[in-house]
């Protein structure tokens, strides 16, 4: 029986003439390793099962047909194992393919998963035998040839495997593997044995031509890319990649985030204004104060025996300077005149330094340092510190700014932080000055900024440390989660 056509294939940019002959001449008959003596091998067929095969045959020439509209071999693949095994009604259809003369076979259609290395192993046995196949066979002579097929069919639990070869006029070897797990009649074999060794020369013809000219990767996925099927089954995909390159083109507002410390925003020292030893200290590190509070008081023994001793020396010079009077010595009293009073500016400077024996604050605040109850008694000398006091109602918040990000921080710039201290608050200020230069803090080199806030409740104490992020300018999402990364592999390749 023979089925003729004039057809060509069409893969790529190029086109593959495959018929000036017949496109399917169906043997009358197959080898399969038989013995001769079987009837129901051997002999012409019946013309019921001509008839089952001019079905067959038909379906074998609309499925080449049908493969001129794939460009891809992994779906013309794909589309014929699963063809073959829905006119067969086989349950498992594997095609093997050889990429190139010298590669190894690989599955590229199966209806089913694949059995690791058995698969590969029987459909290397089917393309070396370069004929038709069928585990079923009771031929001696090709017990030996069927070893791989055999434990394929068992790995698998296959009740009958038959396969065919398949040979393009480049030498590039495939199998076609149809598998069974149910027992099927020896006339159902001999029929699909007989389609497989028709269908096999122009099907291996249309897979080569396919296979060679199937577009480049590059090609393949712009084309993926404009298939409206693509397209449907990754929707979700290209919505979701649209969706984050939009919010990573989102200008927000970029925050510097720093290191703070907290310092009062005025200091006053509070020193010793005259000699003498510290007769008592009233206050402590801590202690609230407010202007004109007692702070200490100096010990005024000193100053008043001082004292004494120059007013009994005015009462002396007094007397003398009364007596030269009398006497008419002008030119004595008017020395003694001049020794009285500079006796008297003495003692009116011994009188001031006795009036300011006790230390008074200076201005309403804290006492920030200054622990003298162990010094009570020590002689001070005048401008020795004895305490810094600072007020409360504000402070200063000095923001440590990394190098990388000064740029990014300006005067006027709202900044809010949190303290250490006060967890479960944040507090508000505006940056006043950036320091012009660089400062090491906590082996860091950073530029100061500083930003008054105020202290209504009275929570803060200077030296309280925190974190702040500082509003800068916007930027887009993007930038702000990559800046950093893209900076520092600049600035390891030299750029």
């Amino acid at each position: 029986m023979t089925l003729d056509s004039d057809n060509t294939t069409h893969g790529g940019s190029g086109d593959h003439k495959i018929a000036s002959e017949p496109l399917f001449v169906l043997p009358t008959g197959h080898t399969t390793g038989r013995k001769t003596g079987d009837a129901k091998s051997t002999g012409a067929p019946s013309p019921m099962a001509d008839s089952e095969a001019a079905k067959l045959l038909a379906a074998a020439l609309e499925l080449i047909s049908s493969l001129d509209q794939h460009d891809q071999f992994a779906s013309a693949a794909s589309t014929t194992a699963a063809s073959i095994a829905n006119w067969l009604s086989c349950p498992r259809v594997v095609l093997a393919w050889q990429p190139r003369p010298d590669s190894p076979l690989q599955i590229c259609g199966d209806t089913a998963t694949a059995d690791s290395t058995t698969l590969l192993a029987a459909a290397d046995e089917i393309s070396a035998r370069g004929s038709l196949t069928d585990s079923g066979s009771t031929d001696p002579s090709q017990r030996h040839s069927l070893m791989a097929v055999k434990q394929f069919a068992k790995a698998a639990a296959c009740k009958r495997v038959l396969g065919v070869a398949l040979q393009d006029r480049d030498q590039r070897g495939g199998a076609l593997l149809l598998c069974y797990d149910r027992a099927i009649s020896e006339s159902q074999a001999a029929t699909t044995l007989r389609c497989l060794d028709a269908v096999r020369v122009p099907l291996a013809g249309k897979l080569a031509a396919i296979d060679r000219n199937q577009p480049g990767r590059f090609r393949q996925w712009m084309l993926a890319w404009s298939d409206a099927k693509y397209h449907e089954k990754h929707k979700w995909l290209i919505a979701g990649i649209v969706l984050v390159g939009t919010l990573l083109c989102f200008p927000v507002t970029y925050h510097v985030a720093a290191d703070c410390r907290l310092q009062p925003v005025l200091r006053r020292y509070v020193a010793t204004p005259i000699d003498g030893p510290l007769e008592k200290v009233y206050v402590r590190p801590g202690d609230e104060v407010q202007s004109g509070d007692l702070l200490a008081k100096i010990n005024s023994r000193e100053i008043n025996y001082q004292l004494a001793a120059k007013e009994a020396d005015r009462e002396r010079l007094a007397a003398k300077l009364k007596g030269q009077r009398a006497r008419q010595e002008f030119a004595e009293s008017t020395l003694t005149e001049l020794e009285l009073q500079s006796v008297q500016l003495e003692i009116d400077l011994l009188l001031h330094q006795r009036s300011h024996l006790e230390i008074r604050s200076p201005l309403s605040g804290m006492v920030v340092s200054g622990d003298l109850e162990r010094s009570e008694g020590i002689p001070l000398r005048k401008g020795d510190t004895l305490m810094e006091i600072a007020p409360l109602t504000q402070m200063v918040v000095e923001i440590s700014v990394p190098e990388s990000e000064l740029t990014h921080v300006e005067s006027g710039m709202l900044a809010r932080f949190q303290l250490y201290a006060l967890p479960g608050q944040s507090l508000d200020a505006t940056i006043g000055t950036v320091h012009p230069a660089a400062e090491l803090i906590d082996n860091e080199n950073v530029f100061v900024a500083e930003a008054v806030v105020e202290d209504s409740d009275g929570l803060l104490r200077p030296g309280m440390k925190g974190r702040v992020w500082v509003r800068s300018d916007k930027k887009t999402i993007a930038w702000i989660a990559f800046h950093r990364a893209y900076h520092a592999v600049r600035r390891s390749v030299g750029w």
